[in-house]
């Protein structure tokens, strides 16, 4: 007992070196060692065979978790370097600060883009409410000489929907790392080090450190991941000789797609006018516009929450089998 007091001293020392949240586990890890020290010093003044060997057995599970502690930390050490890497992600401290960074992008070009849309919606929505009326002699007529625009509304109407959600989405993601950032590995990992100590809470510290672990490592993983993606794409598009040159001009063409939504004015006293064609022409720049759109929302702000979450739900699964709770996650899943 007192050789695994003095190895888990030292591998806590390390702990404390090695950054804030590892501190935090080092410091479990001491609170459960004391603990079982002060058991096998009980079972040792009562000579109680049971109760050593309770505290023996409880110490070579101590040592199991605390080798499983370092391979946590060396993991988390390699995907920081390979996430927060300029090639993929950027230059943040961390894998968790590198996904914060790209949500926020992905929120502020999903904002902008919203923006857009709903000011064309107002536009069109004003031309196409425009009539020409005429009076003659007690009679008369009117007609809706800019009602080709309506055709336009069900489009932004749905275009405007589904980016409000993808905005939703991915905030509530990003807010789901920077809990898991500020609170996971400081306050849940310690408490599931500490009840994972004895047989008859270890279920529940070890459904707790899986929760923590999956939650700090995971969730940012998979952001990180579509965000690896999003540049190979965007490498791909740009050196496409297919792609037209105005895109290849831009470094970013499916991000920052060129040009407005063009809504001309309509002369409503002009009832046969090129009021037909100025829809039409409307409805095609919309289209090229919506076209660049859709890669924000349906690439980074809808595949790279769902990755995160698939790979926090089989995180999960496999971190609880690991450290001894294994729990059924398919009810989760069903709810994700």
């Amino acid at each position: 007992m007192k050789k695994l007091a003095l190895m888990l001293l030292l591998l806590c020392s390390l702990c404390f070196a090695a950054g804030p949240w590892q501190a935090y586990a080092g410091f479990a890890i001491l609170i459960s060692a004391t603990m079982l020290i002060a058991v096998y010093i009980i079972g040792v003044g009562f000579d109680v065979r049971e109760i050593k060997f309770l505290a023996k057995d409880e110490g070579i599970q101590l040592l199991v978790l605390v080798v499983l502690m370092i391979a946590l930390m060396a993991t988390d050490g390699i995907l920081n370097t390979i996430s927060t890497n300029s090639v993929f992600a950027g230059d943040e401290d961390t894998m968790q600060d590198a996904a914060i960074v790209s949500l926020d992008e992905t929120i502020d070009d999903l904002s902008s883009y919203l923006v857009e849309v709903q000011q064309a919606d107002k536009k069109m929505a004003r031309e196409s409410s425009r009539t020409a009326s005429c009076v003659l002699s007690g009679g008369g007529h009117s007609v809706s000489a800019c009602g080709g625009y309506s055709m336009l509304a069900t489009p932004l109407s749905m275009s405007g929907s589904i980016l409000g959600y993808s905005i939703a989405q991915a905030a509530a993601v990003q807010k789901l790392v920077e809990i898991a950032q500020e609170f996971v590995f400081v306050l849940i990992l310690p408490l599931g080090i500490v009840l994972r100590t004895f047989k008859f809470t270890r279920g529940a510290g070890g459904l707790l450190i899986a929760l923590g672990i999956s939650l700090y490592i995971f969730v940012p993983a998979g952001i990180v991941f579509s965000e690896i993606l999003q540049e190979k794409f965007e490498y791909a598009v740009t050196t496409d000789p297919e792609t037209p040159a105005s895109w290849k001009a831009g470094a970013d063409p499916y991000l920052d797609p060129p040009g407005d939504i063009n809504v001309a004015e309509c002369e409503a006293d002009e009832p046969w006018g090129n009021v037909g064609a100025e829809a039409v022409d409307a409805y095609r720049d919309m289209k090229h516009e919506l076209k660049g759109y859709m890669y924000v929302f349906m690439v980074k702000a809808t595949l790279g929450p769902i990755l995160s979450l698939l790979m926090f739900i089989g995180g999960l699964r496999a971190m609880t089998a690991l450290f001894g709770a294994p729990v059924d996650v398919s009810a989760l899943a069903r709810f994700f």
